[in-house]
């Protein structure tokens, strides 16, 4: 049931889009992506790479919801519990190879400068893209 209401999030698109809730149903969509993990992460991963270019800012949105989490700035968890990057780790470095992989040298640059943080392994992907010969002078033009 909770897969079909977020399905049916994800296809109101064109609909939010056009009254203008759009940032809304971007807020929802992530917090429940952040909040319930396994359940949508797949999900939301591919409705992302179906249309990356259109839908880039939903991925940094996802990234920066998880940096916050991740600090503890929102009351769901326990301001003591130890702070746990793990998950953004994942996304950013999902992001960054996916966008490595598929020549999307733009949005390579644009997510790597404009990341809260850079993880090591983000730092080691990072790495690879400046030892490819092609992207010698791409990263930061």
């Amino acid at each position: 049931m909770s897969l079909d209401s977020f399905h049916r999030v994800l296809n109101a698109e064109a609909v939010c889009d056009g009254h203008g809730v759009d940032q809304i149903r971007q807020k929802v969509m992530t917090r429940l992506v952040c909040l319930f993990k396994q359940s949508f992460r797949n999900i939301y991963e591919d409705y992302i790479f179906a249309d990356v270019r259109e839908r880039y800012d939903l991925a940094f949105i996802w990234l920066y919801q998880e940096y916050v989490y991740a600090n503890g700035y929102l009351t769901i968890f326990d301001r003591n519990k130890k702070k746990n990057f793990t998950e953004y780790d994942n996304i950013l470095c999902r992001l960054l190879e996916y966008f490595f992989q598929e020549k999307y040298d733009d949005l390579f640059s644009r997510l790597i400068t404009s990341a809260p943080i850079i993880t090591d392994n983000a730092l080691f992907i990072l790495k690879r893209y400046c030892q490819n010969e092609v992207n010698h002078n791409v990263l930061f033009s």
